[in-house]
């Protein structure tokens, strides 16, 4: 199968743009191989301030540093722009200090700005403040900021910090020698970093996209491919840019690629469906599904692979199709000792399918639904729930989901998938009441054993109760023990799920 629905990049069939010969041709965009395209103050007395009679406390402030910005969009606008915008960053920082009143730091920001005035991305590029909740604040509030368009058709690249103060007399810079020497600060542990999961080539590619230095990743990206075109981690550095820099359909076609390259490998084909499943778009879904179809084909004893085929035909509306492909995953026996907890997943996957199959038929259909679950022996699920799972694609390894409150505290939600021994998936669920509006979640490579990096993807599936759906999956790559990836926020609000997941 050569550029599969169109999207593929490789060998002598004719897919997308134009014509690959043997190794990755992007046709017009003139991108790897033989394609037809050619690519082109302080106040001190008596009283309540600081002196003899104690000390004051202030508003907390937010004050902006000096900002470096590369691109044709003066400074000074950027600014008053951001100046404008300064509340903003303080109600985040309000919201931290309500859970740590002592709470204090510096925070650099950087963002792109694209053509349009938008920003493109933002991203927190280093911080000394010891709450993730509020840096994420931050990045979100500067991503709905609008500015000038910038001369001529390029983006514009901005880092600026904040300094976040509270100001409360704790630890100030002044020697025992003023008068009222100021209180020492209770001690506390200082948090420890968690440790970064990516290493080498793919690991600089993160770190540009993260301080959105989105061109410069590209080229780092491309320049890879160049030198190792069947790398597959090269290819998905080169897609994650590509969709940093709104292209989407040359990263579906990257994403596809992968496939072809690979044909034989069931977790390649599932990693290219979970990128191309991201993308939302109805070609790059159609191919994912096809994708996870073969993949399960070939390996039927990775549950992963049947999982991964049913939940992205639920968001194609396919429902009956993924109740089927369901059914006949979870009445399968899997290895003895490898997938712990999989066939009460795999259940509680079919009651949610099948409760949101019957809250979108009517008439016949409904009877020939009802008909259908209940002789699967199928109670479809009435209770609002949010699971978190994960999926990767290593043997003898174990990936833990993290999902907490703030990013921080206890982890959340009942267990009820652990597998240790290779691929998982690994399962949390939360139901009813202790469903919050939205939860942070990270993932983590607890254990590498012998193995190289782990491709997987976190997904996230939010019941109403009333069969209403939403599915929401973000991939990722793992590389060293014990590393651990920030997945970001989701919002587990009920009242936002639709009749069925898109």
């Amino acid at each position: 199968e050569f550029g599969g629905g169109n999207l593929g990049l490789v060998g002598q069939g004719r897919g997308g743009g134009g014509v690959g010969e043997g190794t990755i041709g992007l046709g017009n965009t003139g991108l790897i191989g033989k394609g037809s395209g050619g690519g082109t103050g302080s106040g001190y007395g008596r009283g309540s301030l600081m002196g003899f009679g104690g000390r004051g406390k202030r508003v907390p402030r937010v004050r902006q540093a000096n900002a470096r910005v590369t691109g044709a969009l003066d400074k000074e606008i950027i600014r008053r722009i951001v100046r404008a915008h300064i509340n903003e960053v303080r109600l985040c920082y309000d919201h931290g200090l309500s859970r740590n009143p002592s709470l204090s730091g510096r925070v650099s920001v950087g963002w792109t700005i694209g053509s349009t005035g938008t920003v493109l991305a933002s991203a927190i590029e280093s911080s000394t403040l010891a709450d993730t909740a509020v840096n994420e604040c931050i990045t979100k509030a500067v991503r709905r900021w609008r500015f000038p368009k910038p001369m001529g058709e390029g983006t514009v690249t901005v880092t600026m910090p904040f300094v976040l103060d509270n100001d409360d007399g704790v630890g100030m810079p002044w020697s025992s020698s003023h008068w009222g020497a100021p209180a020492r600060r209770a001690w506390r542990p200082r948090p420890v970093a968690p440790k970064a999961a990516h290493s080498g080539r793919f690991a600089e590619v993160q770190r540009l996209l993260a301080a959105g230095q989105v061109d410069d990743a590209y080229d780092q990206a491309w320049t890879w491919t160049q030198s190792q075109p069947s790398d597959v981690l090269a290819l998905l550095a080169l897609g994650e840019t590509l969709e940093r820099r709104e292209r989407p359909r040359l990263a579906a076609r990257v994403y596809g690629s992968l496939i072809d390259l690979h044909p034989s490998r069931p977790d390649v084909r599932r990693t290219a469906g979970e990128r191309l499943e991201r993308l939302e778009q109805a070609d790059a879904l159609a191919l994912a599904v096809d994708s996870y179809a073969k993949a399960a084909a070939a390996r039927p004893d990775h549950p992963s692979g049947a999982r991964l085929h049913a939940w992205a035909l639920v968001r194609r509306g396919e429902l009956p199709q993924a109740f089927e492909v369901l059914r006949e995953a979870a009445f399968r026996r899997y290895p003895a000792g490898r997938f712990a907890g999989v066939h009460t997943l795999l259940r509680q996957d079919l009651a949610l399918v099948a409760a949101a199959w019957l809250a979108q038929t009517e008439g016949d259909a409904h009877v020939l639904a009802r008909r259908t679950i209940d002789e699967a022996h199928v109670i479809p699920a009435t209770d609002p729930s949010a699971r978190f799972v994960v999926t990767w694609e290593t043997d003898t390894t174990d990936v833990d989901v993290l999902p907490r409150v703030d990013g921080r505290g206890r982890l959340l939600g009942h267990r009820i998938a652990d597998v240790r021994t290779g691929y998982g998936p690994e399962a949390r669920v939360l139901r009813g009441e202790r469903v919050p509006a939205r939860l942070h979640a990270a993932v983590r490579y607890f254990d590498r054993g012998a193995m190289g990096h782990a491709m997987g993807t976190l997904q996230v599936v939010v019941h109403d109760g009333a069969g209403g759906l939403r599915v929401e999956s973000r991939p990722f790559v793992l590389m060293e023990q014990r590393g651990v990836l920030d997945m970001g926020t989701f919002e587990l609000g009920t009242d936002a799920v639709g009749r069925f997941a898109s």
